[in-house]
């Protein structure tokens, strides 16, 4: 059963990731904003909607397929653009592969399914084995982080998605207790404080980067990481409706893996011939409506790629 909330929070979501790499260029205190909280967004959100009991089958088709299908197509591509360089393209990209540092954005889809595996199988010794795990990573990762290899990086960085995903779990009573009450005000009010606790956080703590573990002040980035996620999740329960941002949500995954520069949509988009502002604008808007529309083909034509199990959607 879907939450109409974490839809368009979803949908929220994939509307600041785009936008942050848009911004990637040119940085500045809305791409650090957005940096510090985007990613681990999308692994509290799927912790809220994380069932007691999963299907390993199911849930491989959903998460670890797509994830080793993408990278497969994004090379092929890298390869278009740099052919004399195949056999150093292809070795990176299979070692981040299996590695399960992965290709951006595609490595978001492993470190959910390594997540989601902990946190379920986890339950079963009340949660020790993955909290205990938690701990020792953020009290080490902080020290470590600017030495470490990709594969050893990659499991520090699942442990932190890991957190996230046991977050949302935590978090689920409280967001369908407030989508049902009249708490407008009180909503606003941790709303306000949240995003003035995020966007502080974010600028003592800038140039984050989930993906490369490049996480700065472990503390500061746990603080930005969950105020911002709070601020999202709360303007999802007070919009309470919006057909356009579930149907994004709902499509976010297909989003998150067609609209990078590592598919070809984005060398397409990068040609709009305006500047500023303007330019930022129409890209953003190209991006999250053509990558929509493929997104909804391919879920009708070719569902493996995007989730799809015995040609359905899991």
């Amino acid at each position: 059963m879907r939450i109409k909330e974490i839809d368009i929070a979803k949908g929220i979501g994939i509307l600041l990731v785009v936008l942050g790499h848009l911004l990637s260029d040119v940085g500045g205190v809305l791409h650090d904003w957005i940096y510090s909280f985007h990613m681990p967004l999308f692994f509290i959100l799927s912790g809220v909607v994380l069932p007691e009991r999963i299907d390993v089958k199911k849930l491989t088709y959903k998460l670890l397929v797509p994830y080793l299908l993408w990278p497969g197509l994004a090379t092929f591509y890298e390869l278009t653009k740099q052919p004399d360089v195949w056999k150093s393209v292809i070795g990176i990209n299979i070692i981040n592969t299996v590695s399960t540092y992965g290709i951006a954005p595609f490595w978001f889809l492993a470190a959910l399914y390594v997540s989601d595996i902990l946190i379920i199988y986890g339950k079963r010794v009340r949660y020790c084995i993955p909290i205990a795990a938690i701990i020792f990573t953020f009290v080490v990762s902080g020290a470590c982080t600017g030495v470490l290899g990709n594969a050893v990086l990659a499991v520090v960085r699942n442990m932190y998605a890991a957190s996230f995903v046991l977050l949302g779990k935590l978090l689920k009573s409280y967001i369908v207790l407030y989508s049902k009450k009249d708490e407008g005000l009180k909503i606003l009010l941790i709303t306000v404080i949240s995003l003035i606790i995020s966007v502080a956080s974010s600028v003592l703590n800038s140039g984050v980067n989930m993906h490369k573990l490049i996480l700065g002040n472990p503390i500061l980035f746990l603080i930005s990481a969950i105020s911002g996620s709070i601020v999202v999740i709360n303007v999802s329960i007070m919009i309470k409706d919006s057909k356009e941002l579930e149907c994004i949500g709902k499509n976010s995954m297909g989003i998150m893996c067609l609209h990078y520069k590592t598919i070809p949509l984005w060398g397409l988009v990068m040609l709009i011939p305006f500047e500023g502002s303007a330019r930022i604008i129409i890209q953003m808007g190209l991006l999250i409506v053509v990558s929509l529309y493929i997104s909804i083909l391919l879920k009708k034509f070719i569902p493996l790629l995007l989730g799809g199990y015995n040609g359905k959607q899991v």
